[in-house]
Formats: structure tokens, C-alpha cells, sequence
């Protein structure tokens, strides 16, 4: 592996994290008045974000596993498209809630259906968009890649409850629609504008690594097929800890 990403192709990977991020923060943001607004309880409301937290965090590693074989952008896109999809049916559930169309048990059971089904797809995409970012990146670029993608992670994670608050003065749905539209961004970004191996990296450590006979090339293919779990599971730790604490 040599060389470090392209800028372009790292803006991409940072636009499609902060999407990711801004659009769980503002969720997180948006469902405490939004569920009250629908007659739900407290209790109802923050089951709501530790179930769908809890299949954030069993499904990433998954995700993180079948990128290793199918390849990091097909899982990007898979989860930024899911997320893009999940929030829309997420916010059309609170929509008939709103109407009065839905009420009750039945309301409660298909929101926290479509929430749970959307954390399942969306956490494709974080450690995916990391796991690629550090394939493609040289060791002494790496730490200062992951550095920035963190960044563009915690940044997305504090901007979301800002612009919920300035879209909630359209309407409670507002926040939900962005973070659709983000996403869909997001996808639309990685589809395009991000090879799938870029300059042939992943190509060549991928014959390396099936030819590597020495204790060391080993040691070194198993730890860059270890990325993407160790991705997997620190952006699951990460929304775990944010459904518990100040996110709610």
C-alpha cells in the first residue's frame, strides 16, 4: 500500500460520516417532542433509541465482515441508500401518527419497527467508509486519516441538534426529511465520485496478501483485514454510548 487517499475521494468518505452523523444526532434530537407530540410515554420514546442502538451495534460487525468479501463501497452505498430509505418510512410512520391515521401500541410497534430496520442497514456505512480510508491509505497517512474521519464524525454528531432545532420551526417532520436527503447525498457522492479501488491499491494488497509467506507480510495482511471489525466495533461503542447519554 502506498501513497494516502486523494482529497477528493476523502471529502467524499468525510460528506458521507457527517451525513451519517448528523442525521443520527438529529433523530436523537428530534424524537423526545416529536414522540409526545403522538401521545407516546417517555419510556416508549427512549426504547425506542436503545433498541435500535442495540442493532446498530449486532449488525455492524456483520456489515464490516461482508465488506471484507464483496468489497468497502457496495456496503457504503448499501447503507447510506438503506439509511436514506429507513428514514423515509421512519418518518412517514410519525406521519400517520400525526394525522391520526395510526395510535396506540400499533403506532409505538411500527415506529420502533422502522427504527430498528434502519439502524440494521445504516450501520453499514460507518465502518465501511473507515475500513476503505484505511485499506487504501499508507501507513504513515493512516493515523492522520482516521484522525480526520473522527473528526467529521464527532462534527456531524454536534451539528445535528442545531439543525434540528433550526428545522423544527418548519415543522416537527422537517429534521426527518434533511436527514433523508442527506443521506441520499451521501450515496449519490460515493456512487460517483469514489473508485472502487483507488490507483489499484486494494488489487495489489489483496495478491500480497495471498502470496505472503513471511511471519511479517502476514501480520500485515491480517491487520489490515482486521480494520474493518475494529471500525465495526468502535462506531458501535460510540452510538451505544450516545443512546445512553447526552444524545437522548
Amino acid at each position: 500500500m502506498s501513497g494516502s487517499l486523494h482529497w477528493r475521494q476523502l471529502g467524499v468518505l468525510i460528506t458521507a460520516l457527517m451525513a451519517t452523523a448528523i442525521g443520527q444526532s438529529l433523530v436523537f434530537a428530534i424524537l423526545a417532542p416529536l414522540g409526545r407530540e403522538v401521545g407516546m410515554r417517555e419510556v416508549q420514546i427512549t426504547s425506542i433509541i436503545a433498541c435500535s442502538s442495540l442493532c446498530f451495534a449486532l449488525a455492524s460487525p456483520l456489515w464490516g465482515r461482508l465488506s471484507d468479501r464483496i468489497g468497502r463501497k457496495p456496503v457504503m452505498i448499501v447503507g447510506l441508500v438503506g439509511y436514506t430509505l429507513g428514514t423515509v418510512l421512519f418518518t412517514s410512520v410519525f406521519w400517520l401518527g400525526l394525522a391520526g391515521i395510526l395510535s396506540g401500541s400499533l403506532l409505538y410497534g411500527a415506529v420502533i419497527g422502522s427504527r430498528c430496520a434502519q439502524a440494521l442497514i445504516m450501520s453499514a456505512g460507518s465502518p465501511s467508509a473507515t475500513a476503505y480510508a484505511a485499506d487504501n491509505s499508507s501507513t504513515e497517512q493512516r493515523t492522520r486519516t482516521m484522525a480526520r474521519l473522527g473528526t467529521a464524525n464527532s462534527l456531524g454528531t454536534i451539528l445535528g441538534p442545531a439543525v434540528s432545532g433550526a428545522l423544527a420551526t418548519l415543522g416537527l417532520l422537517a429534521p426527518l426529511y434533511f436527514a433523508a436527503g442527506l443521506a441520499a447525498l451521501g450515496a449519490l457522492l460515493v456512487w460517483r465520485g469514489l473508485p472502487p479501488h483507488p490507483n489499484g491499491t486494494a488489487r495489489r494488497t489483496s495478491r500480497a496478501c495471498d502470496s505472503a509467506t513471511t511471519t511479517r507480510a502476514t501480520a500485515g495482511c491480517w491487520s489490515r483485514r482486521s480494520v474493518s471489525s475494529w471500525a465495526s466495533r468502535a462506531y458501535s461503542r460510540h452510538w451505544a454510548s450516545c443512546s445512553r447519554t447526552s444524545c437522548n
